[in-house]
């Protein structure tokens, strides 16, 4: 048997209602498997960690590879002679 983990994460400013999104990933994953004999689902529980704003832009980098250098780089329009 193989084991498949699947890691997703929201940062926003909003609040979420997360049993309804960690049931709504449950009932997908169930019915993607759901043809297969012996498949498991479970979802760990959610965890919720505040971040301020230089630890959102420490995650933003590591994981979306956005650094503010390359946000810069986008604002500075290109010189075309």
């Amino acid at each position: 048997m193989k084991k498949f983990t699947f890691t997703l994460e929201v940062v926003s400013d909003h609040e979420f209602d997360t049993a309804s999104l960690a049931n709504g990933f449950l009932a997908q994953a169930v019915s993607a498997v759901s043809n297969y004999n012996e498949a498991v689902c479970a979802i760990k529980p959610v965890t919720v960690k505040e971040l301020k704003e230089q630890g959102f832009k420490v995650w933003r980098a590591r994981v979306g590879g956005v650094t503010e250098a390359s946000l810069q780089a986008e604002k500075i329009p290109a010189v075309v002679s």
